[in-house]
């Protein structure tokens, strides 16, 4: 069995006990919970995202995963087919804008609005 260690995952992510593979890329592999929920492991250079579990090395461990196949979140380990991914020391990512940077940067975002508009069609 293939210990990986999670660098990240989205706050927003909910433990199912209960997961089936969707599918697998190179980079990336999608879980399915019973009720349609979705959990994605990815690469770092894929990073985080709200469904995303960021786990270094996940390229080569996925070889052995297949669509079908049974996953489940056990307290900070997330068993899928023949891989095991660590979440102890997974830094929580959180998709909320950092508003205080935003604030800062207002009048220069002001000053690209017209060039925003005129790149987004109509």
């Amino acid at each position: 069995m293939l210990v990986l260690a999670a660098r990240s995952r989205s706050r927003s992510l909910q433990p199912a006990p209960e997961m089936r593979v969707l599918a697998v890329f190179a980079r990336a592999c999608d879980l399915a919970t019973p009720d349609g929920a979705v959990v994605a492991l990815v690469s770092p250079d894929i990073g985080d995202g709200p469904l995303n579990i960021v786990v270094a090395g996940l390229e080569t461990a996925l070889e052995g995963v297949q669509p079908g196949m049974t996953a489940a979140w056990q307290g900070d380990r997330l068993r899928v087919g023949p891989l095991t991914v660590s979440l102890a020391e997974a830094a929580p990512w959180d998709p909320r804008p950092d508003w205080t940077y935003l604030r800062l940067r207002r009048r220069r975002i002001h000053e690209h609005l017209a060039l925003l508009r005129g790149l987004v069609p109509d």
